[in-house]
């Protein structure tokens, strides 16, 4: 789902859905707010593009983490580097 957040008194109102697959895990947004990256299966990590005007969400890609199931996805400050932990 799709939440616009009013700045001024913190109340949400829905604008519209938007796929990050199926039972999305963790939730990490790029610093300058242009992807978001996601848990997916828990093999893996699925990144989308977020249209700025909508909050709509594009696939980019999914990428598999190798035999381990993922717990945890954080960016670091810059966006430059995305960890996950496994177990």
């Amino acid at each position: 789902s799709i939440y616009e957040v009013n700045q001024s008194n913190g109340t949400i109102t829905s604008v519209g859905t938007s796929s990050a697959g199926a039972n999305p895990g963790f939730l990490a947004v790029s610093p300058n707010s242009n992807f978001l990256y996601t848990l997916g299966n828990g093999y893996s990590i699925n990144a989308y593009t977020i249209n700025q005007s909508t909050g709509a969400l594009t696939p980019v890609g999914t990428f598999y983490v190798g035999g381990s199931m993922t717990s945890i996805v954080i960016l670091s400050p810059d966006g430059k580097y995305l960890y996950t932990g496994v177990y």
